[in-house]
């Protein structure tokens, strides 16, 4: 019996502990471009929905960037079920650049991928 407890209480701690899961699923292709500064280059972003019947629009989707510009963007096309791309056209500032994209999920949480640019 204390084992059956033992076990049961500290499975409810690990889960507890444990903590959301990211909402989507965020990545870029390529995943780890190197750029000298002022060169550019197409990268295309892709999030694939956790839920199917999300709240939250893909265009409330955030995107920021340090040490690098956008110089162009495409729309957002879903490409199957719950999984959009958007193209984006980069340039390189002098150094480490990143691109950061986030997501708020009132069930899940913060949802986040990072596109570091690394310089030649």
């Amino acid at each position: 019996m204390k084992k059956t407890v033992f076990l049961i209480l500290t499975a409810a701690a690990f889960l507890a502990g444990a903590g959301p899961l990211d909402a989507c699923e965020i990545h870029f292709e390529p995943n780890k471009p190197a750029l000298a500064a002022g060169q550019t280059a197409a990268v295309a972003l892709f999030v694939k929905f956790e839920h199917r019947r999300c709240d939250i629009p893909i265009e409330d989707t955030r995107i920021e960037t340090k040490n690098v510009e956008i110089v162009g963007r495409g729309s957002w096309t879903e490409i199957k079920s719950g999984l959009f791309r958007l193209d984006l056209e980069i340039k390189a500032g002098t150094g480490r650049g990143e691109v950061r994209v986030t997501r708020e999920c009132d069930k899940k949480g913060l949802s986040e991928g990072i596109l570091v640019i690394g310089s030649k």
